[in-house]
C-alpha cells in the first residue's frame, strides 16, 4: 500500500534559525543599573524575551509533529495529540472557508486543516504550502486530493457569512 505524506515545508526552518542565538542569552543580572526602576524593567524585558523563545519553541514542536498520511482508502492526520484516522468513503463535504480552512464533514466526522503558518507581505497573508513526498507543493493541493479520493468538491464559502453560534 502506498502513503503519500504531506508535512510543513521548509520554511519553518526559519524559526529554529531565530531560537539559534538566543538559546543561552537569558541572564536577570542587571549590570550597573542606575536605578531600581531601571533594573526592575530590564528584568522585565529580558522575562519577556524568554516568554517569546519559549511560545515560539513551543510553536516549532506543534508544526513538527504535524503530518497527513494518505492511504488507498483512508487518511490519517497526525499532531502531538496523536494520530486520527479518517476514511474517504465518510467524508460528505469539504468547504474552503474564511483564512483558507477547509472543513471536511461527514458521517460522525468534522475536521479542518489550516494553514500552519502565514507569511505577510503588504498585508496580504499567504498560508505556507506542504512538503508532499519531499516536493514543495502548494496549501491548497493537500485538501484538493483529499476531496479528490473522497470523490466530493470543494465549496468555497469565504465569501459567506458564518452560521452564528445556536443560544439557548
Amino acid at each position: 500500500m502506498h502513503v503519500v505524506r504531506y508535512r510543513p515545508a521548509d520554511a519553518i526552518q526559519w524559526i529554529e534559525v531565530a531560537l539559534q542565538p538566543h538559546a543561552s542569552s537569558f541572564d536577570f543580572r542587571a549590570e550597573g543599573p542606575e536605578s531600581v526602576r531601571d533594573a526592575v524593567l530590564s528584568a522585565f524585558g529580558k522575562l519577556l524575551d524568554l516568554s517569546k523563545e519559549t511560545t515560539a519553541e513551543v510553536l516549532l514542536r506543534t508544526i513538527r509533529a504535524i503530518e497527513y498520511r494518505l492511504f488507498d482508502d483512508h487518511l490519517e492526520v497526525q499532531n502531538l495529540a496523536g494520530v486520527k484516522r479518517y476514511a474517504y468513503a465518510d467524508l460528505k463535504t469539504v468547504e474552503l472557508r474564511k483564512r483558507d480552512r477547509f472543513l471536511f464533514r461527514g458521517e460522525g466526522i468534522r475536521f479542518a486543516i489550516r494553514p500552519y503558518a502565514t507569511l505577510a507581505l503588504t498585508g496580504v497573508r499567504l498560508p505556507l504550502g506542504w512538503q508532499r513526498e519531499g516536493l514543495p507543493v502548494p496549501y491548497r493541493l493537500l485538501a484538493e486530493e483529499i476531496a479528490l479520493r473522497s470523490s466530493v468538491r470543494v465549496l468555497d464559502r469565504r465569501h459567506q457569512p458564518e452560521k452564528p453560534p445556536k443560544t439557548r
